[in-house]
């Protein structure tokens, strides 16, 4: 080597990629790789593995989701036909919907008029289709976080192994197998990341309560339905305590039946670029 660059390569693609190198090496640019698994259920599993194996789906398959959040019945059990083949969850306004293509890892995501398109380098928001994204600067970008909890959830699914997560069947028909995480601290875990919750002064005083129901479909093998539920007493009325509830519904279709595309506002970011570079 005469210290000279090899024919074909300029000194300017020779600066981004040692530019690049260096950033990769602080921290700065971040890249998620795919999970190499596939999650695929055996339902002869332990109720725990099933869930982990469900959950794990929505990292990395491609579907449509529909998140809502209903009025939510006067008991802990919710109706014996909401957590199965009940339509109940149509009949209510969707608060967030998305499309997810876990294999790419891309997501777009609307909620009235706001429509967000993330990858796994940036995201960007924007009123709606014809306006400019809605930034602080050229993009924004969120390298560590996970794509599902841009559509609310937010726990890693690997809580639901543990054994305080008691994950019991709490139903199964000739077409869906109902799962339940029994334990309150998990269920508000896996929605919200937080796994604090129980102890702070206002769960306490309140006798906070949650779970999470998984409706999984025996033939196709996937998420129909996630659904948390919440209790709490409440602060209203202190001589003649009453329980007040709460439901989110996350409603899952199209599985591996959709694509996200890249909207003309969503530019191409520096740190993509980046990320290309050092792959």
């Amino acid at each position: 080597m005469d210290g000279r660059l090899p024919a074909g390569v300029s000194r300017r693609v020779l600066l981004a990629a040692v530019v690049a190198l260096s950033l990769t090496t602080a921290g700065v640019v971040g890249y998620r790789l795919a999970d190499p698994a596939d999650h695929d259920l055996d339902l002869a599993e332990s109720p725990d593995e099933i869930a982990y194996d469900a959950l794990s789906q929505l990292d990395h398959r491609d579907y449509a989701v529909a998140w809502r959040i209903p009025p939510a019945p006067d008991d802990e059990g919710g109706g014996s036909g909401d957590d199965a083949e009940s339509s109940s969850s149509s009949d209510h306004r969707v608060f967030l919907s998305a499309t997810v293509e876990g294999s790419e890892n891309r997501i777009r995501t609307q909620s009235g008029g706001t429509v967000l398109f993330a990858d796994e380098n940036c995201r960007w928001s924007a009123r709606s289709e014809t306006t400019k994204p809605d930034t602080d600067g050229p993009d924004r970008c969120d390298p560590d976080r996970r794509l599902i909890s841009f559509y609310g959830l937010e726990g890693d699914w690997a809580a639901v192994r543990e054994p305080d997560a008691n994950v019991t069947v709490l139903r199964e028909t000739e077409t869906a197998l109902v799962l339940r995480v029994n334990d309150t601290d998990t269920a508000q875990y896996l929605l919200s990341g937080r796994d604090d919750i129980s102890e702070s002064e206002y769960a306490r005083e309140r006798d906070l309560r949650a779970n999470l129901t998984l409706v999984v479909d025996r033939d196709a093998g996937h998420l129909r339905r996630v659904v948390f539920r919440q209790s709490a007493l409440s602060e209203t009325d202190e001589e003649n305590l009453t329980r007040e509830y709460s439901r989110h519904v996350y409603t899952f279709s199209k599985w591996d039946r959709v694509t996200v595309e890249r909207p003309d506002w969503a530019g191409y970011s520096l740190k993509e670029f980046l990320a290309d570079v050092t792959r």
